[in-house]
């Protein structure tokens, strides 16, 4: 039960990538960083997130 907890505390950590091409991707935010897998981000054109309600490229 602990680990059910624990992760809907990091779930809203989690972000999905926008991109005009719609490529599909995700990932977590770690203080001021974004972290995701390098092929997401190579495929997307102009990919942003959107984090507390702003949008970031």
């Amino acid at each position: 039960m602990d680990k059910i907890q624990d992760i809907t505390k990091v779930k809203q950590y989690v972000l999905s990538i926008i991109s005009d091409n719609n490529i599909e991707g995700c990932g977590i935010m770690v203080g001021d960083m974004f972290i995701t897998a390098g092929h997401v981000i190579n495929k997307c054109v102009n990919p942003s997130i959107r984090w507390n309600g702003k949008k970031y490229l």
